[in-house]
C-alpha cells in the first residue's frame, strides 16, 4: 500500500496523475485510503509503539471522509496471514468513541512474521476496506 501511495504521489508530483493524498497523520497512527476511495483510516496499537506478539492488544482508529471525522459507522478490524491461509483467533469487538474515533478490543496476533491487518468501515450499507502490512516480531 504504501509503495502504491507513493507511486500515487510521484506521478501526481511530475504532472502526470492527479491522486488524492490522505489526511496527515495524527500523533503514531499509520494512515490509508480504503480501496474504494473516499475514506482515509488511521490506526495504531494503545499504549504501544507495535502490535505484540501473542498478548491481547486495542487498536485506536480513527476514520475521516474528505477530512471530516465520520461518526455512527460500523468498524471492524481482523488480521491475517497470506502465507499461512489463516488469520487471528480471536473475534474483535470495536465501539465508537466519538468525533470519528473507534476502539477495537480483542485483537491477537499469536504468530510472528508477515501480516495484514484489515480495517472495514460501513457506512449506509456499504464496506470500505483498506489493509495495511505488518511484521510481527518477538518482543
Amino acid at each position: 500500500m504504501r509503495r502504491l501511495l507513493s507511486l500515487l504521489f510521484a506521478l501526481a508530483a511530475a504532472g502526470c496523475a492527479e491522486a488524492p493524498s490522505p489526511s496527515p497523520p495524527a500523533a503514531g497512527f499509520t494512515t490509508g485510503v480504503t480501496r474504494e476511495g473516499g475514506y482515509t483510516v488511521g490506526w495504531r496499537v494503545a499504549g504501544a509503539a507495535r502490535p505484540p506478539f501473542n498478548r491481547h492488544f486495542e487498536l485506536e482508529v480513527r476514520v475521516e471522509r474528505d477530512g471530516a471525522p465520520v461518526e455512527g459507522a460500523q468498524v471492524f478490524a481482523r488480521a491475517d496471514m497470506p502465507g499461512h491461509g489463516h488469520g487471528m483467533q480471536t473475534e474483535p469487538r470495536s465501539r465508537e468513541l466519538g468525533a470519528g474515533e473507534y476502539l477495537v478490543a480483542g485483537m491477537l496476533m499469536h504468530m510472528t512474521g508477515h501480516w495484514v491487518l484489515s480495517i472495514d468501515v460501513i457506512t449506509g450499507g456499504t464496506a470500505h476496506t483498506v489493509d495495511f502490512d505488518l511484521a510481527v516480531e518477538l518482543d
